[in-house]
């Protein structure tokens, strides 16, 4: 029975054990013989065959692990599908939430973003690119400002772009937005002394000491955050404004080249 069992399919059974993958169906229908079906001597001979392949093959683990950790990834991120979909309303009709682009567009991408968090900054070429060829689509904008504990300006620059929205709509929304985003591109710390000359050619009038009107706008998008299973910045949904399912809605987490973006886009389109 050992004999009969290459070294190569032992070492695989061994490595989807010590790594939890999931041995595929048809090596499954194989290998049906439980340990329970050998003798106490062919369990040790087997695990001698095993791990002497896998010492000198070391690239089997590697590649198990590989495997199950993007089966997991699969997993997870069809939850946050399932659960974007579920949460459409929140994503899409927040009327405090701000935005770019065609505010009528039927295709909405949702940034969940710190406005001092690198990749969120790296990424705006990328977003307002897409924002370009696209001009069907509407970019929502989630403060999410997980940097707050480490420094208190990602929670204030969160509290303004919500002020700067409300008195001074979307376009004033946009100069101020812009403008941290090229404060980052270019290098430059995000301080006070720059969020209030942004505030003042945005049109608004915001005193940075009296923000708090916005805590529960923060903590709602926080909750929503966490129920998307979203752990940093940046963070997407891309879905239709209208007809938004598990098959057209893509969530997608980090740093995303323009190609991706783009393709969540073109799939959003497929409405229905």
């Amino acid at each position: 029975m050992v004999k009969r069992m290459t070294k190569q399919k032992l070492a695989l059974l061994l490595a989807s054990v010590v790594t939890g993958a999931t041995v595929t169906s048809a090596f499954a229908a194989n290998t049906t013989n439980t340990a329970s079906s050998f003798s106490a001597a062919q369990q040790e001979e087997i695990g001698k065959i095993a791990m002497e392949y896998l010492v000198n093959n070391p690239e089997v683990l590697i590649d198990a692990s590989m495997e199950l950790k993007a089966r997991e990834d699969a997993k997870q991120n069809a939850l946050r599908v399932s659960e974007a979909v579920k949460q459409k309303n929140a994503l899409l009709n927040d009327k405090e939430t701000p935005f770019e682009g065609n505010a009528n567009g039927d295709v909405a991408i949702v940034k969940f973003l710190d406005y001092q968090c690198s990749y969120c900054i790296k990424s705006s070429p990328i977003v307002d690119a897409i924002l370009a060829k696209n001009s069907d689509a509407k970019l929502l904008i989630k403060n999410f400002p997980i940097l707050a504990k480490r420094s208190k300006l990602s929670d204030t620059a969160a509290r303004v772009s919500l002020e700067v929205f409300k008195q001074q709509g979307e376009k004033g929304f946009a100069i101020y937005h812009q403008g941290i985003m090229q404060l980052g591109l270019d290098g430059e710390k995000l301080t006070e002394v720059n969020i209030q000359a942004l505030v003042k050619k945005s049109g608004a009038t915001v005193d940075l000491a009296q923000l708090e009107e916005w805590s529960p706008e923060l903590m709602k998008t926080m909750k929503l955050a966490q129920d998307l299973r979203f752990s940093g910045t940046p963070a997407y949904v891309v879905m239709p404004v209208k007809g938004a399912n598990e098959q057209n809605t893509t969530v997608l987490g980090g740093y995303v080249e323009e190609a991706t973006l783009q393709a969540a886009v073109a799939l959003a389109k497929q409405q229905g």
